[in-house]
């Protein structure tokens, strides 16, 4: 049955919020101030899921998106806001999420990126289309033209179907160096036996992976380049896939950091944050589980000549050096945030100054209303990393009491 509802506000993840019959529903594609007729999808015992079937009235705020497949395809969430309107709801969100454990003058604005072409990584699923996931399935959405990539990087999307047959095909990873112009492509395949140099004129390396990786041409790994610093991208490196919003998320670490401190950098991966802020340090120490990302925070060190860094594999969580010699900590921890040992660790060592880079406003909250029993806080700055998506990233500096 149809209900028509007034949408009130918006939740964190972009999501209308009206009420039926005193019970909260969330409604995609909704803005504030509409009222819409809708279909009921799920009903929980305290709240429900709806979806838009036409609209009484729309918000003069509401923009037509760009892709044909928004609302069907799970990359994008707020296609539908202007770009300052997305700033304005990520910035609120992060005010709100936080506002009982940070001062409201402590949070900064938050800074903006380029909201099309700003991947630099893109996978793609194959079962008989290639796309992306439709929302909360495991159906394929076929999109022919990504608004989140560059036109090199849908280049080779279109070149990729038109040379590989399906068949074959598991997924597709394409990785762009926007700063180097090199571009990696990473196939999961059922068969090696296909010729495979039929792409060597459209990407920089081509590696494919049958149950064991494969390097058909080039190095098998490409680099970016975030201002004078070179980073080597291997196919399962993590880097941030916004590669401006990177260096801007970057440049806020290191305008944090003293000159000549000694740094230890925990989840540190490839070192790039590490790397980045070389030149403000006396020393950094870079603490890393997986061995390939220590291997790549090896080489990156070699290739941009920095002497004051050393990375050590091992988890976080067992880490347990004295701290005495050391002037910042700087987490990047994963969506999860800190593990217990570590929120418990860096309360217990006294470090002057944390600088922890969130990409979860809810584990940053959580680790926050622990980590303040014994730091102030100082700032919070958010950084679009993730323009036409609810997500939103922020660095948030901490002093020690």
């Amino acid at each position: 049955m149809e209900e028509i509802v007034n949408i009130y506000a918006l939740d964190s993840k972009g999501r209308g919020i009206g009420r039926i019959n005193g019970k909260i529903i969330f409604v995609k594609n909704a803005l504030v101030g509409e009222k819409v007729t809708l279909q009921m999808t799920k009903e929980h015992s305290k709240y429900c899921l709806g979806e838009v079937t036409s609209y009484v009235r729309k918000s003069e705020k509401r923009k037509m998106p760009k892709c044909p497949w928004f609302g069907i395809c799970g990359g994008c969430d707020i296609m539908h806001m202007d770009y300052v309107e997305q700033l304005k709801f990520k910035e609120e969100k992060v005010r709100n999420t936080l506002a009982n454990v940070v001062a409201s003058s402590c949070i900064q604005p938050i800074m903006a990126t380029n909201p099309f072409g700003y991947r630099n990584k893109v996978t793609l699923q194959v079962h008989e289309k290639l796309g992306f996931y439709e929302k909360e399935t495991h159906q394929i959405v076929e999109v022919d033209d990504c608004l989140l990539l560059s036109s090199k990087m849908n280049f080779i999307l279109k070149k990729v179907k038109e040379r590989i047959p399906l068949s074959i095909l598991k997924s597709v990873m394409i990785r762009e160096g926007k700063y180097t112009e090199e571009t990696l492509l990473y196939l999961q395949v059922c068969t090696t036996s296909f010729d495979f140099m039929c792409l060597k004129d459209i990407v920089t390396t081509l590696v494919v992976d049958d149950g064991e990786e494969h390097i058909v041409f080039g190095e098998g790994f490409i680099h970016e380049r975030l201002e004078n610093y070179l980073y080597k991208i291997s196919p399962s490196s993590f880097f941030q896939v916004n590669t401006e919003g990177a260096i801007q998320l970057y440049t806020i670490v290191r305008n944090n950091i003293e000159k000549n401190s000694s740094l230890l950098d925990l989840y540190c991966g490839t070192g790039s944050i590490g790397i980045f802020v070389s030149s403000k340090a006396k020393a950094i120490y870079g603490v890393e589980l997986r061995g390939s990302a220590v291997a790549d925070a090896f080489y990156n060190k070699e290739i941009n000549h920095i002497e004051n860094a050393s990375f050590v594999c091992l988890d976080t969580s067992s880490f347990t050096r004295s701290l005495k010699d050391i002037d910042v900590v700087i987490v990047d921890p994963p969506r999860s945030g800190l593990d217990k040992h570590t929120r418990e660790y860096l309360l217990k060592e006294k470090v002057p100054k944390m600088i922890y880079v969130s990409c979860d406003i809810m584990t940053l909250k959580r680790d926050l209303e622990i980590l303040k029993k014994n730091y102030n806080i100082e700032s919070v700055t958010p950084v679009d990393m993730f323009p036409n998506t609810y997500h939103v990233e922020c660095v948030c500096v901490l002093n020690r009491r």
